[in-house]
């Protein structure tokens, strides 16, 4: 108990204080809490560490909303982003007062449905020197969790994650082929493993950003692409296929479209190559090598995008209610939900818990995204732009196979505060001005407006 407390007055007040002086530095203290939650929970079950990422985002809004600076980037947003902010809220926030599901479940689905949006604003007002901030947390993170999973790999995962109901989804996941024996898939200290895959895909376009980067010192270089080399690691352990084509996608995006050095295409070709020498040589790596049975993965495709996807569309136009389509429910309220439905589609738990309008809500803002959300047309933000938007679309269509990437700890937080930076990439207006954003004369003068 007293750890818990400990634990959560750290998160709390470092992320507060952060946010309102430096944005970039509290998002990695953040996503430090999320990519070490799982483990938290695990040992430290209380009220407060089941909710302590969520605390700290609470910290970090009110330590941005407190923040002359952050108001003032904020105030400056141009553009759509604005509008499809509020609908995205506006819509949940209608539907909690349809009592089609008892409160305590409707408040759950309206959490899940909006909590982490603002991120999108936050992503939006990074400034490079933010962006440089962060990049050196997430290198931490990702090599801090590949020591994480080494741990589990060679004293199992059971020693470090008992059998408790708060860690069903990782000791669930034991379908990993080394030898004759099944084996679990590696979650390092995240909530589950896809949720490590996940995060590390996410992290790549920050670390090539700092690779690449002239500014930053030799030793900061040299972190980033051991962090990159991390990250590639870190999808093998976690063991998801779908995370697995992200990132040969993303290599193969670096390699043939971003605009990047050659010594460094280089470099990124040697690490795919030591990655696939890697994976044929060691029979733990070997899952992904099982998308070669097509057979299986397009009835998975025929069920969760085509057939039950129609039949739960007609039979639930308006929805199920908020949380009664997927959410992530707490125990004490799982039997509360009226007609529990579930798909293993993102988009279908959306249309169950917000209807058709708030399914054609989230289409209608996931096209805006894919046509403004462009990568910068700076030639030295190009490489990790280009590698951003390539992250961002393929997880988005990824989830038409999976639940939870809008609702996830942490992934939820990271993927809207990429595809934030990617729209302010879309306005010429707040790229040409974010160098400004940093010094006191801007702020000045958007605060006075």
């Amino acid at each position: 108990m007293a750890i818990g407390l400990v634990l959560t007055a750290l998160c709390t007040l470092s992320v507060f204080v952060l946010a309102r002086r430096s944005p970039g530095h509290a998002m990695g203290v953040l996503l430090l809490v999320g990519a070490n939650i799982g483990y938290i929970r695990a040992h430290y079950a209380t009220s407060l560490t089941m909710f302590l990422f969520d605390i700290g985002c609470v910290s970090f809004y009110a330590g941005a909303l407190l923040s002359p600076q952050m108001r003032a980037r904020l105030h400056n947003i141009g553009g759509a982003l604005p509008h499809w902010f509020f609908w995205l809220c506006a819509w949940p926030a209608l539907l909690l007062l349809v009592p089609t599901q008892p409160f305590l479940v409707r408040l759950v689905g309206f959490r899940d449905a909006i909590f982490y949006l603002p991120f999108l604003l936050v992503g939006y007002v990074l400034t490079p020197e933010d962006r440089r901030q962060l990049a050196k947390w997430l290198a931490v993170i990702v090599l801090l969790a590949l020591g994480e999973a080494w741990l589990e790999v060679h004293f199992g995962l059971a020693a470090l994650f008992p059998p408790i109901p708060v860690d069903f989804l990782i000791l669930a996941a034991h379908d990993v082929h080394v030898g004759h024996h099944l084996t679990y898939r590696i979650p390092a200290f995240f909530v589950a493993a896809a949720v490590y895959g996940e995060f590390c895909v996410l992290s790549v376009p920050f670390l090539v950003a700092a690779v690449v980067d002239k500014q930053r010192s030799a030793k900061m270089r040299l972190l980033a692409l051991l962090a990159l080399t991390a990250s590639l690691l870190g999808v093998l352990y976690c063991a998801s296929r779908s995370d697995f084509l992200i990132m040969a996608g993303l290599l193969f995006t670096a390699l043939l479209v971003a605009r990047m050095p050659v010594h460094f295409k280089v470099m990124l070709a040697l690490l795919a190559l030591a990655g696939g020498l890697l994976m044929l040589r060691t029979p733990r790596f070997q899952r992904s090598l099982t998308l070669q049975n097509t057979a299986a993965d397009q009835r998975r495709v025929q069920f969760s995008v085509n057939q039950s996807f129609i039949a739960l569309l007609e039979k639930y136009p308006m929805g199920n209610g908020l949380g009664g389509g997927g959410s992530n429910m707490p125990s004490f309220l799982q039997h509360a939900v009226r007609h529990r439905v579930t798909l293993e589609n993102e988009y279908a738990r959306i249309m169950l818990e917000q209807g058709i309008p708030g399914l054609i809500l989230w289409c209608a803002f996931l096209l805006y995204f894919f046509l403004r959300g462009q990568p910068f047309k700076v030639r030295r933000e190009k490489a990790a732009n280009t590698l951003a938007y390539a992250c961002c679309a393929a997880l988005i269509l990824q989830a038409m196979l999976g639940l939870g990437l809008y609702e996830t700890t942490p992934s939820a937080a990271f993927l809207f505060l990429l595809m934030g930076w990617l729209l302010q990439g879309g306005s010429a207006r707040i790229f040409e001005g974010q160098e400004a954003w940093t010094g006191p004369e801007r702020v000045m003068q958007v605060a006075g407006r």
